[in-house]
């Protein structure tokens, strides 16, 4: 595997459950991974336990995988392997273009692509993750829906609407934990497949790393 650093920027909806999950790969693939929340409704965030009466700058939930909010690239591109950002709908932050991938994440809701529309016209280099599409929206119809909203990722993925990550997120949320077991299989396929679009394709490692979440070790 390489050691060279690399920034996953993610815009659009929420999408810190993805995050979350991501980060706990690179943590057991023995990276020194962090994450930045600099969305305006801080969802990411959420996710870390915060010691009692202490509002930290940096989260930590182990000695690889740190959390921070509302931070520049800057300050902190040196001490990690891995730096994952929440930028939400902050669609202008200066950081997007910085982020070695892009990962431009809604659903189906009008509203939502209609907001997405002035990101992807001015950044192309995106991969486009559609959530929570709903089972009367089939695969061939979503590809002209993207279009004509002017989305046109390199590459698209799409997850249609389970209950079963809906409460894994919920989870994640209220108690600061997940179950690797309980996801749904297309959340793991997507997961891996993430990996392999970041140039980490040791199946080896990955294997054991997969190992080393389902005990619930990172």
């Amino acid at each position: 595997m390489q050691n060279e650093k690399k920034i996953l920027g993610f815009a659009g909806i929420y999408s810190y459950d993805l995050i979350f999950y991501l980060a706990v790969f690179l943590s057991a693939l023995d990276k020194k991974v962090l994450l930045v929340d600099n969305a305006p409704y801080k969802a990411l965030s959420d996710c870390m336990p915060i010691p009692k009466g202490m509002e930290e700058d940096i989260l930590s939930c182990s000695e690889r995988l740190e959390l921070c909010k509302d931070t520049e690239i800057e300050s902190v591109y040196d001490e990690y392997d891995y730096i994952l950002i929440d930028f939400g709908m902050n669609l202008n932050h200066k950081d997007i273009l910085h982020s070695d991938y892009r990962f431009l994440v809604t659903d189906t809701r009008i509203h939502n692509l209609n907001a997405l529309k002035a990101f992807s016209k001015n950044n192309q280099d995106y991969y486009l993750l559609v959530r929570d599409i709903v089972k009367g929206i089939n695969e061939t119809y979503l590809p002209m829906l993207l279009e004509h909203k002017g989305l046109r990722g390199k590459k698209n993925y799409y997850l249609y609407l389970n209950e079963t990550d809906i409460e894994a997120g919920s989870v994640l949320q209220y108690y600061h934990s997940f179950n690797y077991k309980k996801l749904s299989p297309e959340i793991k396929l997507l997961l891996k497949e993430l990996l392999f679009e970041i140039r980490i394709t040791d199946l080896k490692a990955i294997k054991e790393a997969t190992k080393k979440i389902r005990k619930g070790g990172i």
